[in-house]
């Protein structure tokens, strides 16, 4: 374009930014970014986050912590997705304090759940059972109730120590929480269960409540799963449930319960 005589302008460049980077053409793309800069034109916000986003698809940490400190300067809104995908690469490259962080900086403009699960699961990752309870105090002095990806996060960590005293409190304390369980809830009970957790108290308790009646439902954190991963128990419901006919998996609403009963038959 310049080579036909055609001057771009601002839009015109930040266009060029963006495309670069949807395409992951770096080179292109940071060539294109130090002429804006040269000729003080103005960047527009979703220039940046594209940029973000460019950089974190590649994990290039530095130069992704420097586009996202300039985000946060101009005071530009991210997704929860945009923020979930800088969090995955710290996960990726086991940065685990660096999650803290990257809540801390978002913490004053997203009054979000991804902000306790972000700083909370930095110290679960690190196996840090006095991080892990700091967090659960400031969530408590900010009046933060729990959710089931607070729970799991801890519960998860708790299982990796093979802290069974603390993971059975933790399980017990569920209902007065009032925190329902999810999959993932019921998978760590089960992968517990399979290490020598003595886990009839708790079985009684949730039986009692009904909370093996209930609906099949994942409502935790994705971030959770990549950074422990997915338990032994569930990776075997999903290949049962898969291994079923369509037919067969359409046929009836699925409880904890039958899902439980379909796994020992199998």
């Amino acid at each position: 374009m310049i080579s036909a005589g055609c001057i771009l302008d601002h839009i015109s460049y930040n266009i060029l930014i963006r495309e670069f980077a949807k395409g992951g053409l770096l080179k292109r793309m940071e060539r294109t970014y130090q002429t804006v800069l040269t000729k003080r034109m103005d960047l527009q916000p979703s220039t940046l986050v594209s940029m973000l986003d460019a950089y974190a698809n590649f994990g290039m940490i530095e130069k992704m912590e420097m586009v996202f400190q300039r985000l946060l300067k101009s005071k530009t809104p991210l997704k929860a997705d945009q923020i979930r995908k800088l969090a995955r690469v710290y996960i990726d490259n086991y940065m685990f304090s660096r999650l803290d962080d990257l809540g801390l900086d978002i913490a004053s403009r997203y009054k979000t759940d991804l902000v306790w699960c972000m700083r909370l699961l930095s110290h679960a990752c690190l196996l840090s059972r006095k991080g892990m309870n700091s967090i659960v105090r400031e969530m408590a002095a900010a009046k933060v109730p729990w959710n089931v990806t607070v729970v799991n996060v801890m519960l998860l960590a708790y299982l990796k120590m093979e802290d069974f005293k603390r993971l059975e409190l933790l399980l017990l304390e569920i209902p007065s929480r009032l925190v329902k369980p999810d999959i993932v809830t019921v998978g760590v009970l089960f992968d517990a269960k399979s290490f020598g957790f003595d886990s009839a108290a708790v079985l009684r308790t949730w039986r009692r409540l009904g909370f093996f009646d209930d609906v099949v439902e994942m409502n935790t954190d994705l971030l959770v799963l990549s950074a422990f991963g997915k338990g032994c128990f569930l990776r075997r419901c999903e290949e049962v449930y898969a291994s079923l006919e369509p037919k067969v998996r359409a046929s009836k609403i699925w409880t904890y319960h039958n899902l439980i009963d379909l796994m020992l038959k199998c």
